[in-house]
């Protein structure tokens, strides 16, 4: 399997009545879109690919964008706003074995999880992305392919 762990765009409080939740600024927008055209040259072209995100609104609003620029389905999953990765990997190798995931997270699940997966604890940032190569039989194996940060990745889209 392919994943991709994208981390959230830029993002600012706002809210009513004493009740605030983050949400993706216009450069924060920006970023994520420019990111994901460098995404969809990346992502292998006969490859099945989804999206998807915790229920944050930043998570979500950053996995919409991402969506919407790949032209694909996205989902929600509660365990992306955790640190249980085996969880989260039962889930996607259970729905999709065979496709592109694209995880969209925060910070500090996203580096926990590269460890885990590779032993490298990457230091994403907003917008910054990495793919890797998952083996449902050997996920200690797992591969990072690369690890791109967003100004790249507007350059390649």
């Amino acid at each position: 399997m392919y994943i991709i762990f994208f981390h959230t765009g830029e993002t600012k409080e706002k809210g009513k009545q004493g009740e605030t939740r983050p949400v993706l600024t216009k450069d924060g927008e920006k970023a994520v879109s420019d990111a994901a055209q460098g995404l969809d040259r990346i992502i292998p072209r006969k490859v099945k690919t989804q999206v998807w995100s915790s229920l944050s609104p930043d998570a979500s609003q950053t996995a919409e964008v991402i969506a919407e620029e790949l032209g694909v389905k996205r989902r929600f999953l509660r365990t992306l706003d955790t640190d249980d990765l085996s969880t989260l990997l039962a889930t996607a190798f259970e729905h999709c074995s065979e496709e592109c995931l694209v995880f969209v997270s925060h910070e500090p699940y996203l580096s926990d999880w590269s460890r885990k997966l590779t032993g490298l604890k990457l230091p994403f940032c907003e917008a910054s992305a990495a793919g890797f190569t998952v083996d449902k039989e050997a996920i200690a194996k797992s591969e990072l392919l690369w690890f791109i940060c967003p100004k790249t990745l507007k350059r390649i889209g």
